[in-house]
């Protein structure tokens, strides 16, 4: 079973692994104000929230060896662990998928070591121009640096200098949960990806491999059918090409 796994996901592996890093197509210029516009129909707060980031953990069988133990623990969950990180958009698309990281990875670092705010500042300043100077961003939580590009909820301290902070803050987490509704979605249609027994990082089948397929055809799924995102934010997923 596990060759044919591997023999299969070449093909697609090979065909979208590159755009599922970061899916330039799903942020160009009308897309962006598409996903700008529907956020702020939702929340009421921003208007250039394009996107939510966040970091998932996918259990693993653990390691026999001890220092691969070490590397795969995560302390926070006491689970064996790899980490990835997406960022979800309202269409119910995961449009960028990065990993695999460790299990104690943090996800600032996965952040930092993946580049993702290079890519962002690279091909979202593209679509500003003088007609239209919306710096488009997307929203994550506290475990991120608060950029031009990236929103995160205010701090305490920060709180002192907003004073409808605690409403922004409202108002953003039930939009935001959208990208935790994308990685449930992939869970519950790929229940393999849930079995840690069956993920050995050092097995035939590569669970970070598996990940990012259940993920493709995750998205593969919105298209045809949509999901909760698309009618909570009343857009119209992509189509399959």
């Amino acid at each position: 079973m596990a060759c044919i796994i591997n023999q299969f996901s070449t093909v697609p592996m090979g065909k979208f692994r590159h755009g599922s890093g970061f899916d330039t197509r799903q942020f160009s210029q009308e897309n962006c104000a598409r996903f700008a516009e529907a956020i702020y129909k939702q929340c009421g707060v921003y208007k250039h929230i394009v996107g939510f980031i966040d970091g998932t953990m996918q259990k693993v069988c653990r390691p026999t060896e001890d220092d691969e133990q070490k590397l795969v623990y995560n302390g926070w969950k006491h689970i064996h662990c790899i980490k990835h990180q997406a960022i979800a958009t309202p269409d119910g698309i995961t449009s960028s998928l990065v990993g695999p990281f460790i299990g104690s990875t943090h996800d600032a670092k996965m952040f930092d070591d993946s580049r993702t705010l290079d890519r962002l500042i690279l091909h979202l300043d593209q679509l500003s121009t003088e007609e239209n100077d919306i710096g488009y961003a997307i929203y994550g939580d506290l475990a991120y640096t608060a950029s031009e590009h990236v929103f995160r909820p205010y701090r305490e301290y920060e709180l002192r200098r907003h004073l409808n902070g605690k409403y922004v803050i409202k108002k953003m987490s039930k939009v935001r949960v959208q990208v935790e509704m994308e990685f449930g979605k992939m869970f519950q249609f790929f229940k393999f990806c849930k079995s840690d027994y069956a993920m050995k990082i050092r097995g035939n089948t590569k669970p970070f491999q598996v990940y990012v397929l259940c993920t493709i055809f995750k998205n593969f799924h919105t298209c045809f059918n949509g999901s909760a995102a698309t009618a909570i934010f009343g857009l119209t997923p992509p189509i399959i090409e």
